[in-house]
C-alpha cells in the first residue's frame, strides 16, 4: 500500500466505500423485501384460510392445497378430521383462533392460521399451513440482479473512480513536475501557475508560488549580500596589502612608515566595523541577540550624542540642534546600548546627507505610549521610488556619493530597522527629493 500512488489509493479506497456502500443498500433491501414478503405470506395465508371457510360445502368435495396452502379441517374438539398435511408437519398442534403462528420442525419452518367456524350447527376450525421455504420470487430476482450487476458496478466504480481522482489530482502532478523542475535546474524563476480557484489544491499552488517568490527574493538578497560583503572587504584589504607592502619595500624613514600605518590602520578600523555589523545582523536573525533592558534618562543620552557630533557638523559648515518638546520627563526601559547606535545611525545619516550651510534638528517628546525622537534636515532628500528600499542591506541611493560622504556602507538604516522592532517599536521616514528627510523612531514606553 505504501508503494502506490496517492491518487490509486484514492481510488481503492473511493472503490471500497461505493462497494461498501452498495452491500449495505443490498442487505437493506434484501431485509425490506423478505419483511414484505413474510408479511404477504401471512396476509395471503389469512385471506386463503378466509376465502376456503366461505367457500367450503363439503368437506368430502373441498381442495385442501390453494395457493401453495396446506388446508386442514379440525372438529370441535379440535381433533384432525380432513385435509392435506406438509411432509414434517404435526396434527397434534394446538390450535389458536384468529392468530398466526410460527412452528419449528426438525426441518422446517411453518407459519400457522386458525380460524373457528359453524357449519351445521357444529363448529369446526379451519387451519391454513404455509412453509417457509416457499416459492419467494422476489428474493429470487433479487439474487439474480445482484449477481448479474454488481461485477459490473465493482468495476464501474473503479473505472470512474480512478479517472476523478485523475482528474482531481492533476494539479497535485503539475506542483511535483515544478518542483522536480526547480530541483534538477535551480531555477527558482519556475513557478507552477495554476489557475484561480477556491479550492484546497488552487490555494496550495498559490501558496507554493508565493513561498517561491520569497525563496527567490531571500535566495536574490543573501547573493547580493554576499557580493556587498565581498566588495566592502576587498577594498581595504586590497589598501592595506598594497601599503604594507609598500612600507617594506620602500619605506626609507619612520615618517613614511607611519603614513602608511595610519592607512592601513583607518582601513583596518572600517574592515572591523563592518564585520561587527554583520555580527549584530547575524545575531538578530539566528536569535542570539538579547537586550539588556535598563531604565535611564533618555533626554540625556540624546544630549550628549548631539554635542558627539557638533564637531563633526561643524566641519562641514552643519549646524545640529537638539529641542525637548516634552513637558514630562523621558525615562525610558529599554537597551541603552542599542538606542545608542540607532539614534547614533541616525544623526550620522544626517551629516552624511545634508550639505554645507545645513541644519540638523533633533527633536523628543513624549506620547502615551511613545518616546517619539526624529531626526531631520534639509539635505539631499530621498525620491519616493528609493524610499521602501532605504532599509535594506547595503542599499545605497547613489553609491559614489555615499562614499564620498562618509564611508557608509548601507547598513545603518537596517540595524536602526532591527532595533526598533526588537524593542517592540518601529521607524519611520518622510523625505521630499531635494529638500530634506525627517526620520522619526518610536520607543514604547
Amino acid at each position: 500500500m505504501k508503494s502506490l500512488t496517492i491518487r490509486m489509493k484514492v481510488t481503492l479506497w473511493y472503490a471500497f466505500f461505493m462497494l461498501l456502500l452498495i452491500a449495505v443498500s443490498l442487505i437493506f433491501i434484501s431485509d425490506l423485501s423478505g419483511k414484505a414478503m413474510l408479511t404477504n405470506q401471512k396476509g395471503n395465508l389469512i385471506e386463503t384460510v378466509t376465502d376456503a371457510i366461505n367457500e367450503m360445502e363439503s368437506p368430502d368435495h373441498f381442495d385442501y392445497f390453494e395457493n401453495g396452502i396446506y388446508l386442514l379441517v379440525y372438529d370441535d374438539h379440535e381433533s384432525y378430521v380432513n385435509g392435506i398435511v406438509p411432509e414434517d408437519f404435526s396434527t397434534g398442534q394446538p390450535l389458536r383462533d384468529d392468530y398466526v403462528q410460527t412452528i419449528e420442525s426438525v426441518t422446517q419452518t411453518f407459519y400457522v392460521y386458525d380460524k373457528s367456524f359453524q357449519k351445521d350447527g357444529s363448529r369446526y376450525w379451519m387451519r391454513g399451513v404455509v412453509t417457509h421455504t416457499a416459492p419467494d420470487p422476489i428474493g429470487a430476482l433479487t439474487v439474480s440482479v445482484v449477481s448479474g450487476v454488481l461485477p459490473v458496478i465493482v468495476l464501474l466504480t473503479c473505472v470512474i473512480g480512478y479517472f476523478i481522482t485523475k482528474r482531481a489530482f492533476r494539479p497535485v502532478k503539475q506542483i511535483q513536475e515544478t518542483a522536480q523542475s526547480i530541483a534538477d535546474s535551480d531555477q527558482l524563476s519556475l513557478r507552477i501557475g495554476l489557475p484561480e480557484g477556491r479550492d484546497e489544491i488552487a490555494k496550495l499552488g498559490k501558496t507554493v508560488d508565493h513561498m517561491l517568490d520569497k525563496l527567490q527574493q531571500s535566495f536574490e538578497k543573501e547573493k547580493q549580500f554576499t557580493d556587498d560583503v565581498s566588495h566592502e572587504l576587498r577594498t581595504p584589504l586590497a589598501v592595506i596589502l598594497t601599503e604594507s607592502e609598500y612600507t617594506l619595500q620602500h619605506a626609507g624613514s619612520l615618517e613614511e612608515a607611519n603614513e602608511s600605518m595610519e592607512v592601513v590602520n583607518r582601513q583596518a578600523n572600517r574592515m572591523s566595523v563592518l564585520i561587527n555589523q554583520l555580527l549584530f545582523f547575524s545575531r538578530s536573525e539566528n536569535g542570539s541577540m538579547i537586550l539588556n533592558y535598563e531604565t535611564f534618562d533618555a533626554l540625556l543620552v540624546i544630549t550628549e550624542l548631539v554635542q558627539d557630533y557638533q564637531g563633526l557638523a561643524e566641519m562641514k559648515e552643519i549646524t545640529i540642534s537638539f529641542v525637548n518638546t516634552s513637558d514630562r520627563n523621558l525615562q525610558l526601559s529599554a537597551d541603552q546600548e542599542l538606542f545608542t547606535r540607532s539614534l547614533s545611525n541616525m544623526i550620522q545619516n544626517a551629516v552624511n546627507y545634508c550639505e554645507a550651510s545645513g541644519h540638523i534638528e533633533v527633536a523628543a517628546r513624549r506620547t502615551e505610549d511613545y518616546i517619539m525622537i526624529t531626526v531631520s534636515d534639509d539635505g539631499i532628500g530621498i525620491s519616493q521610488e528609493h524610499i521602501d528600499k532605504i532599509w535594506d542591506r547595503f542599499y545605497q541611493v547613489e553609491e559614489s556619493r555615499s562614499k564620498a560622504m562618509g564611508n557608509s556602507m548601507g547598513l545603518g538604516l537596517s540595524m536602526v530597522k532591527i532595533i526598533m522592532e526588537k524593542h517592540g517599536g518601529h521607524v519611520t521616514v518622510d523625505s521630499i527629493l531635494g529638500e530634506g528627510s525627517t526620520f522619526t523612531l518610536y520607543f514604547p514606553i
